[in-house]
């Protein structure tokens, strides 16, 4: 059977999802706990935790690792949350024609992705993006304590830009 053509982004996600499965065995069977003290540290071992403390995010379109994406900065955020039709957010009572709506978009099958930040003046923006993708694997490395922040969107991903009051 013929291996599918990976493209670079789905080539990271599987090579860190295998380099992920190896790490977390390796920590099942104490590898990554203090061998220096028994003196067990074979070239294998040093290199199983070399990998692990590289691990450093799950990677999605627009996390910065890539050449393409090095000249843009990286975007602070409050938060992010997708909204779709089958799937609204926890404790949000619209559904999601309503919610389109109170955004001024379009509903999409597909969804949107939101993301809140700051403009440079300090107020509070809300981006409403197509890019969904990359909200997800934002959304992967923040629940799994991941610190990351994407790169700034390019403008044909966003789709609705909303300015509120001062972010104090």
């Amino acid at each position: 059977m013929a291996r599918p053509e990976l493209s670079e982004y789905e080539y990271l996600r599987e090579v860190e999802a295998r380099a992920r499965a190896v790490v977390d065995a390796a920590a099942g069977d104490g590898w990554l706990a203090g061998d220096e003290e028994s003196g067990d540290t074979s070239a294998l071992r040093r290199a199983v935790k070399e990998l692990a403390g590289a691990l450093r995010h799950y990677h999605y379109k627009g996390d910065g690792c890539l050449d393409e994406e090095a000249d843009r900065p990286r975007m602070r955020l409050a938060g992010v949350v997708l909204l779709r039709p089958a799937a609204m957010p926890f404790g949000m009572d619209d559904d999601y024609e309503t919610a389109c709506q109170r955004l001024n978009v379009d509903p999409r099958p597909e969804g949107w992705a939101i993301w809140n930040t700051w403009s440079e003046q300090g107020l509070a923006v809300s981006l409403v993006m197509t890019d969904l993708d990359g909200t997800e694997g934002l959304l992967m490395n923040w629940a799994q304590g991941i610190t990351t922040y994407p790169v700034t969107p390019v403008p044909s991903q966003i789709t609705q830009c909303t300015k509120a009051g001062r972010h104090r």
